[in-house]
């Protein structure tokens, strides 16, 4: 929501660090459907609030008394309290960037070889690259926002509902230019 891109834009419009990266990140509880069970990165972060590696979760559902769990098959079931910081790929990025997608994404097609249709280059696999790598930094911003989106065909009116709302509240315009 507009919240997400005001904590962007107010980080990216500080002097200029080019290799001062951020990510917004959503309560996992506030990014669930009610129709099935989602793949999550879970942000984990150093006492200075920055990304230090995103953790996938890849079968999260909520169960009937309301608890959270991840249970992916044949893994151990793993409990989550909805509170954990999880990337939905809300990023802001310098321009700095761009030599590393150029560089991960050579050293991702020399890796993958003949399965390059069917292997995925992602953009949380490059910001873990450049935090391990030490070539960047990912300040975690929290929203307390509520994401939506369409996992499951059944959350299409759902997501129909939530954007007429905040048409309604004046917090978006009925008509985008």
């Amino acid at each position: 929501g507009a919240d997400s891109f005001r904590k962007l834009a107010d980080f990216l419009s500080k002097p200029d660090c080019p290799h001062a990266h951020c990510m917004v990140a959503f309560r996992l509880g506030q990014t669930l459907s009610e129709h099935g069970s989602v793949s999550r990165g879970v942000c984990l972060r150093g006492a200075d609030g920055l990304l230090t590696g995103i953790r996938e979760h890849t079968k999260i559902s909520r169960h009937a008394d309301g608890t959270l769990w991840d249970e992916p098959p044949g893994g151990e079931a793993i409990a989550l309290t909805g509170e954990e910081p999880v990337s939905m790929n809300c990023w802001g990025f310098q321009p700095a960037l761009f030599e590393e997608l150029e560089r991960s994404f050579a050293e991702f097609l020399r890796g993958v070889g003949d399965e390059v249709a069917r292997t995925e280059f992602t953009i949380p696999a490059v910001v873990d690259g450049l935090i391990r790598a030490k070539r960047g930094t990912v300040a975690v911003l929290e929203t307390s926002s509520r994401w939506f989106g369409v996992t499951y065909r059944e959350d299409k009116a759902a997501v129909q509902k939530s954007i007429q709302a905040l048409v309604a509240s004046g917090e978006y315009p009925a008509q985008l230019e």
